[in-house]
């Protein structure tokens, strides 16, 4: 689930673009404030670029290819005789069960899976896709992020997690806004210097 402060047609516009286009099911919430209107839609969801989930099903084939020769060397190793003395035969049970757990775990997300291209989003507005370049209020610091999804997040490559702490803070600002962060070592305001879509994951 994320949140985001975007319009509707934009809401609609990103999720169109790998569902079947019924805006009418977009699940878009939209919220009026006292102080000032801005739109927050909530996803059951999870947002994945094309490019990250070609990599995650190329990674479940790979996993269900190398099940046979798994089973395979349980089989030898279980022909040898005694198991508690056996290290190939526990080796082979622990990849084993590695590799089931992680096939059950993308098989479970693959269904809740929204593959977007990102060479159709754009806008002022940081959302999915969105490559931001911030500052430090406090420090001049300044960091470059890619909002992508959890599964696709690598923080040494600058990708973060939608779903992070600075994702959310930054979900529908813009160039000029400023995001407050709840980091471990405190808040931490940052002021958004630029906002950009490349058109692929960096």
């Amino acid at each position: 689930m994320f949140y985001a402060s975007i319009s509707a047609t934009e809401c609609c516009t990103v999720l169109s673009s790998f569902s079947s286009g019924n805006r009418s099911g977009c699940g878009c919430i939209f919220i009026d404030t006292t102080e000032e209107k801005f739109e927050v839609y909530e996803m059951s969801t999870i947002p994945i670029s094309k490019e990250g989930f070609a990599k995650i099903k190329k990674e479940l084939d790979s996993l269900k290819r190398e099940r046979p020769g798994v089973i395979k060397a349980i089989k030898e190793a279980r022909e040898e005789g005694d198991l508690k003395e056996n290290g190939g035969y526990h080796a082979a049970r622990e990849r084993q069960g590695m590799m089931e757990a992680k096939i059950n775990y993308i098989e479970s997300r693959i269904p809740h899976f929204n593959i977007i291209d990102l060479a159709t989003l754009g806008g002022s507005k940081i959302i999915f896709g969105a490559t931001v370049v911030l500052e430090d209020i406090e420090t001049g610091d300044t960091k470059i992020y890619t909002i992508m999804g959890p599964d696709e997040s690598d923080f040494k490559k600058g990708i973060i997690s939608i779903e992070s702490p600075v994702g959310q803070a930054l979900l529908g600002k813009e160039e000029g806004d400023e995001a407050l962060v709840n980091a471990p070592r405190g808040k931490i305001e940052y002021g958004i210097v630029s906002v950009t879509f490349k058109g692929h994951v960096s």
